[in-house]
């Protein structure tokens, strides 16, 4: 009787081992199912995530590739601008170098600086001061003291020949000082001495 009681004891005892395994097993099992789709939920959520952040860096660099073409388009036509302005500008300059500029007044009013062979003391030029040359002028600047600038302005007083200085009275002398604003030039440079040398070898 104590035999049975104690096959029956350790009986009871196994099968209470087998159902407490048995139910471990199943309430593992279904504590799996449960999180599964949990897991499944958190890692779709993650990849998500991670998809809105890349459009999102996506469209943050659309923006900014927008913002520099516009930039870049504004300069383009900043350029295009200046290019269209540097190119007026030369073709204005190079329309000024191209046309030839007129002669001066003074130098096309005046005949070429010689002395016709046809010239003798007779037909020289008579008088200080004349409205007009007669024939071609001669060339002043032979005389010491008249440059190229002050030759033009005794050819606008009227002197444009050798003879007419050779035969300046002292009257005529103050008179070409007070004019030309050289006081005593004349007699210091000996331009009638001078005149009347260059006449003589004409």
């Amino acid at each position: 009787m104590g035999y049975l009681a104690s096959e029956i004891f350790v009986f009871l005892l196994a099968a209470f081992a087998l159902g407490l395994g048995a139910g471990w097993w199943i309430w593992s099992r279904s504590d799996a199912r449960q999180l599964t789709p949990q897991s499944a939920d958190s890692a779709l959520a993650t990849k998500l995530e991670m998809m809105q952040k890349t459009l999102e860096e996506c469209q943050s660099a659309r923006q900014q590739g927008a913002r520099e073409l516009t930039q870049s388009r504004a300069a383009l036509s900043n350029a295009q601008t200046q290019i269209a302005s540097l190119e007026a500008d030369l073709a204005k300059l190079s329309s000024q170098i191209a046309t030839p500029r007129p002669a001066a007044p003074d130098d096309a009013a005046l005949p070429p600086a010689t002395t016709p062979e046809s010239e003798t003391p007779s037909n020289r030029p008579q008088g200080p001061f004349l409205d007009a040359p007669v024939g071609a002028i001669d060339d002043l600047k032979l005389i010491k003291g008249i440059g190229p600038k002050l030759a033009k302005t005794l050819n606008a007083l009227g002197v444009y020949h050798f003879s007419q200085i050779a035969q300046w009275s002292d009257t005529d002398v103050t008179e070409v000082d007070e004019k030309l604003q050289f006081k005593g030039r004349v007699t210091r440079d000996g331009w009638v001495e001078q005149a009347k040398r260059l006449s003589n070898d004409e």
